[in-house]
């Protein structure tokens, strides 16, 4: 439960659009429904496709959402940051979802679920609710087909480049804390492949490294690699 008028409450009017629009019986339902949850780093918030947890909406932290193959390979589609949300968590919850999306929490999280039941019937009762609802998903799957399509379509090389650049923006760093298996599970390719890039790459002073950690020397070789 959000009390109304706390520094919660002002975060979900600030940051559900639709929030405006709703009734005042939809609001006080919407608060006292919603819970805020705090998940610890490394936490699989959704580990199985019969999961139904409903819509969330990021406090503080990161959150990873990927694919994941029966033989145990991932596949990163998009991160989700302060303020974002998620209706993707539970495909029982739209019909037309036939694939399930996993999340893992990369840092410490608070985040605020809104129950399915809730969230179903202010889809069903308020048209700027569906709205925004199409508006997130059209969004999501649009960042997930741009990443399957950077699978199929660009080298691996560039794959790594790109995601080494993305730690760096949101870690605001040049040395990006990750390890060769980590790479792997997020641009959906083996381990061995990603070791054997990682060399090349410092062999022409992309790169510089290190146990649990690439040191990023020269951005504007990495940028170049991105286009290969």
């Amino acid at each position: 439960m959000i009390e109304s008028g706390s520094s919660d409450a002002l975060f979900l009017q600030n940051n559900l659009t639709f929030w405006k629009e709703l009734s005042e019986p939809q609001k006080k339902i919407v608060l006292a429904g919603t819970n805020l949850n705090h998940i610890s780093k490394g936490v699989h918030l959704v580990r199985s496709s019969s999961e139904c947890s409903g819509m969330i909406l990021i406090r503080e932290g990161q959150v990873r959402a990927f694919l994941s193959t029966e033989d145990g390979r991932e596949l990163t589609l998009y991160r989700l940051l302060n303020g974002d949300s998620c209706i993707m968590t539970a495909s029982c919850m739209i019909q037309s979802v036939r694939f399930q999306v996993y999340l893992e929490a990369e840092k410490d999280l608070m985040m605020f679920v809104i129950p399915q039941t809730i969230f179903i019937r202010l889809n069903s009762e308020n048209s700027a609710v569906k709205d925004y609802t199409m508006n997130i998903l059209a969004d999501r799957f649009s960042e997930a087909l741009n990443i399957i399509d950077r699978m199929v379509f660009a080298s691996v090389p560039s794959r790594i480049a790109a995601y080494l650049l993305e730690q760096k923006s949101l870690g605001g760093s040049d040395v990006v804390e990750t390890t060769h298996d980590m790479i792997a599970k997020n641009i959906g390719t083996a381990r061995e492949v990603v070791s054997r890039v990682l060399k090349n790459f410092e062999k022409n002073g992309i790169v510089v490294l290190s146990r649990g950690s690439v040191i990023l020397k020269d951005i504007r070789k990495l940028y170049d690699q991105t286009d290969s």
